[in-house]
C-alpha cells in the first residue's frame, strides 16, 4: 500500500509539476529570445530600391522590410511590396507569427485592453493569406537576378510577422504580445498531464484492491485528479485570484520590456534615472504578483485536495 501511494505521489510531482514547470521555463526563455531577436532586427537597415540596383549578384545583406502581400509564387515564395520596392520572402525555414487584429483607442493601440499574444504559424498556413496583408520580414537578404530575396535557413531563420494596423505601432505591439499567456500550458504540459493521470491512475487501481484502506486510496484519488481540483469550488475563488494576479504580472513584464527597449510612449522625455526607476518598479510589482498568484494557486489546490480526500474516504469507507 505504502509503495503504491509513494509511486502515486512521485508521479504526480513529476508529471503534474516538475515537467510542466521545466517546460514553462523553456517557453519563457524561447519568447525572451524572440523579443531579443526582434529588437535586434529593428536595427537592420530598411530594404531600399538601391539594395537591388547597387549590389552584386549573390550579395548577402541583413535587412528588414515592411510591405503588403501581393502574390504567392509556388508554395513558399511570397512577393511583397513596400517603400517603393518589391521583395520576395521565402517562407520555408522562417519563424512566422500572426499578430492579432489591432484595437485602436484614440489614435493609439490599447495594449492593456487588447492583451494580445503572438500566434506562431507554419509556413504553409500562409497559402491562404489575403492580398494586402501587412508583412514584416527581417533577416538574411540575397540579391538574385537583381531582385532582393529574403531567405533564411535552419540555423538562421527569417523572422516574419503578419499583422494589421499602423506600421509605427508594430514594435510596441510585438514586444507586448511576444510572450505566453501562461507558461505552464506549454507543448510539454498535455503529454505530461496524460502520463501523470495514467501513472497515478494505475497506483489508485492497485490501492482499490482488497484489503481496501480508505485513506491511502483517497489520497491516491486526490493526487490523480489534482490538475482539475482547483476548478472546483471552494478553491475556484482562489483560482480566479491566481489568474488575476498572473495576468497583471504578465502585463507588468510587458511594460518592463517596453521601458527597457525605449518603446514606451513618452519615454524619450524621461531621464535615465526615471526610466530605471519605472523599470525597477515594474519588475518588483511583477514579482510580487507572481508570488501572490503562486500562493493563490497553492491555496486553491490545498483546500480542494483536503476536501477531495475527505469526500472520497467517506464514499469508499
Amino acid at each position: 500500500m505504502l509503495r503504491s501511494l509513494t509511486l502515486a505521489a512521485l508521479a504526480a510531482f513529476l508529471f503534474y509539476a516538475a515537467l510542466p514547470v521545466i517546460g514553462a521555463f523553456a517557453a519563457r526563455a524561447g519568447w525572451r529570445a524572440f523579443r531579443r531577436r526582434f529588437l535586434a532586427s529593428l536595427g537592420y537597415p530598411p530594404l531600399s530600391l538601391g539594395d537591388g540596383l547597387r549590389s552584386a549578384e549573390g550579395t548577402s545583406l541583413r535587412r528588414r522590410h515592411l510591405g503588403c502581400a501581393e502574390v504567392l509564387q509556388g508554395e513558399d515564395r511570397l512577393w511583397t511590396r513596400g517603400n517603393g520596392v518589391t521583395a520576395a520572402v521565402c517562407l520555408k525555414d522562417a519563424r512566422i507569427f500572426f499578430l492579432p487584429e489591432a484595437r485602436p483607442e484614440e489614435g493609439d493601440y490599447a495594449l492593456e485592453a487588447a492583451d494580445e499574444s503572438l500566434m506562431p504559424a507554419a509556413w504553409h498556413r500562409l497559402s491562404g493569406l489575403p492580398e494586402g496583408a501587412r508583412i514584416y520580414a527581417a533577416g538574411n537578404l540575397r540579391i538574385e537576378g537583381g531582385l532582393p530575396v529574403f531567405q533564411g535557413g535552419p540555423s538562421d531563420p527569417l523572422l516574419i510577422l503578419v499583422y494589421d494596423g499602423r506600421d509605427e505601432d508594430l514594435a510596441r505591439r510585438t514586444i507586448w504580445a511576444g510572450r505566453h499567456r501562461n507558461e505552464y500550458w506549454n507543448p510539454v504540459t498535455l503529454v505530461s498531464l496524460t502520463a501523470g493521470f495514467l501513472s497515478t491512475g494505475a497506483a489508485l487501481y492497485d490501492l482499490l484492491r482488497p484489503p481496501l484502506l480508505s485513506l491511502p486510496a483517497a489520497l491516491a484519488a486526490a493526487l490523480a485528479f489534482s490538475p482539475v481540483l482547483p476548478f472546483l469550488p471552494p478553491g475556484l475563488a482562489f483560482l480566479l485570484a491566481y489568474r488575476r494576479f498572473w495576468a497583471r504580472a504578465r502585463r507588468l513584464r510587458a511594460r518592463r520590456d517596453l521601458l527597457r527597449s525605449g518603446l514606451e510612449p513618452g519615454i524619450g522625455r524621461s531621464s535615465a534615472k526615471e526610466r530605471e526607476r519605472a523599470t525597477e518598479d515594474c519588475v518588483l510589482r511583477a514579482r510580487r504578483d507572481e508570488i501572490l498568484s503562486g500562493l493563490a494557486l497553492a491555496a486553491s489546490l490545498s483546500i480542494n485536495f483536503i476536501l477531495a480526500v475527505l469526500v472520497v474516504r467517506a464514499v469508499i469507507r
